[in-house]
């Protein structure tokens, strides 16, 4: 059967005011927030990509508080994880409400990656995100992927290796590396965001890293 690539969308993960000098409490800090955005496209096609909530995949968006980090949460010993997680979850629906089941019939569904290798980092043994803000972007932390998948999973499990890739899928988030999508129609895919310390020392600022994402079947 014939691979074709089905729908792009966008992963942007950014900490907007991360790493604030002054420590100040999360609930009183309603203008220093952090985002995950995952942005996507509609296709012609009888499936689309969910996003997890029907207004957020009907508007193409999705918005994960990523919390604020005081300077001190990133003076930290390197590898060690900063600040709660923010999971969204990735599923395929039916295009004609974003709800029902997607008829894929025998087809596997997939969403593969694809990450500069001087836009990621090793940390503790695992590939992560760098930000990619030059003026005015902070240091001290670099943001984990984690993914599991299944009919019920509410979040990711598995460090994303971005460094692993198929030349015609690239990474996909499945952690899948045989040859293309191996994911059911009824399967989900959580992803899970989490800053980590890196070796760089800290500085307040803004992070960012945007990923296109492809939604393959097969």
């Amino acid at each position: 059967m014939a691979n074709f690539k089905f729908q792009k969308s966008a992963l942007v993960i950014s900490c907007m005011a991360a790493l604030v000098a002054l420590v100040v409490p999360q609930a009183q800090a309603a203008n220093d927030v952090g985002e995950l955005g995952v942005k996507g496209q509609v296709s012609n096609t009888t499936c689309l990509l969910s996003l997890g909530d029907p207004a957020s995949t009907n508007n193409n968006s999705k918005t994960l508080n990523m919390g604020t980090y005081p300077l001190a949460m990133a003076q930290v010993v390197v590898g060690t994880l900063i600040g709660p997680p923010q999971t969204v979850i990735l599923s395929v629906k039916s295009a004609a409400d974003g709800v029902s089941a997607c008829n894929l019939g025998a087809a596997k569904w997939d969403v593969g990656i694809s990450v500069d290798p001087a836009n990621y980092e090793n940390i503790g043994g695992a590939t992560v995100l760098k930000n990619t803000v030059a003026a005015g972007g902070s240091k001290g932390f670099s943001v984990r992927l984690s993914t599991s998948t299944g009919a019920a999973v509410t979040a990711g499990a598995n460090a994303v290796n971005f460094a692993s890739f198929n030349p015609s899928y690239g990474t996909l988030l499945s952690g899948s590396t045989v040859s293309g999508p191996t994911l059911s129609a009824t399967d989900l895919i959580a992803v899970t965001a989490q800053a980590v310390k890196n070796n760089d020392l800290a500085v307040a600022g803004v992070f960012s890293h945007s990923i296109p994402l492809n939604v393959w079947y097969k």
